[in-house]
C-alpha cells in the first residue's frame, strides 16, 4: 500500500453519487474485497493520469476557461498599452483559434457519432 496524505476534495453531487455507486457496485461483485473512498478515487486519479490525461487535457482546459479572468487581464493589458489594436487583434485571432479547435471537435464527435447508427435511423 502506497504512502498516504491527507488532502481534500470537495465532490459536487454528481460525482458522489457516481463514486458511492461504483463502491458499492465493487464491494458486490468481489467477495473480500476492500475499498473505501479514498482509495477509488487515488485509483482513479492515477489511472486517469496514466491513460487518459494528455488525451483530455485540451478539453478540460476549454472546459474550465475562465472568460471574466482573460477579460480582466485584456482590459488590464489595453488600458496599459499604447496599442490597443494589436492586443485586440491578437485576443480576437486567440478567441477564433479556439473555436476553430472546439468545433472541429465537435465535428469529429458528431462524425463518430453517426457512424455508430445503424442505417437507416
Amino acid at each position: 500500500m502506497n504512502k498516504q496524505t491527507q488532502f481534500r476534495v470537495l465532490l459536487d453531487t454528481n460525482a458522489q453519487d457516481a463514486l458511492t455507486e461504483m463502491l458499492q457496485e465493487l464491494k458486490d461483485s468481489g467477495d473480500f474485497v476492500k475499498i473505501n473512498p479514498s482509495r477509488l478515487v487515488s485509483w482513479i486519479v492515477e489511472g486517469f493520469r496514466k491513460e487518459s490525461f494528455e488525451k483530455k487535457k485540451d478539453q478540460i482546459i476549454q472546459d474550465h476557461f475562465n472568460s471574466k479572468e482573460y477579460l480582466r487581464d485584456l482590459a488590464t493589458k489595453i488600458q496599459s498599452s499604447d496599442n490597443a489594436a494589436d492586443i485586440l487583434a491578437n485576443a480576437l485571432q486567440k478567441i477564433q483559434m479556439r473555436n476553430k479547435r472546439t468545433n472541429v471537435k465537435k465535428s469529429k464527435k458528431e462524425k463518430l457519432a453517426e457512424e455508430d447508427q445503424p442505417e437507416g435511423i
